[in-house]
């Protein structure tokens, strides 16, 4: 019998698969990089509960460095988003205050829809 951390993992893993399918379906149906593929590329990370902060911070970064370093097919999106995306959460994302070592509680507050769940 699957334990609850179980369960939660394999939702989170389902949620991440959808997510990544549907942006390899987006950038292999598009040869060239444009607004029209940014926006879907948006409009999906916004779905995956990514968060719209969060989202727009990534596609604006994502616009900047295929403006600068001249990026123009779509398969090279690919990798500019994985390394934005890993850009934006630190290595490091626990205290180190002792918490660990002993069990606490952790409140998530927020408005339903907003991601509570997958953050």
């Amino acid at each position: 019998m699957a334990s609850i951390f179980d369960k939660i993992k394999q939702g989170f893993s389902r949620t991440r698969e959808q997510v990544f399918d549907r942006i390899n379906h987006a950038i292999n149906a598009k040869k060239k990089i444009d607004d029209e593929l940014l926006e879907e590329i948006e409009e999906i990370l916004i779905s995956g509960d990514v968060g719209v902060e969060t989202t727009l911070e990534i596609i604006e970064n994502v616009k900047q460095r295929v403006r600068k370093e001249k990026y123009e097919e779509s398969h090279e999106l690919y990798r500019i988003l994985r390394e934005e995306v890993a850009g934006i959460f630190p290595e490091k994302q626990f205290r180190e205050d002792g918490l660990s070592n002993r069990p606490y509680v952790i409140l998530v507050i927020g408005v339903n829809g907003t991601g509570k769940t997958t953050t």
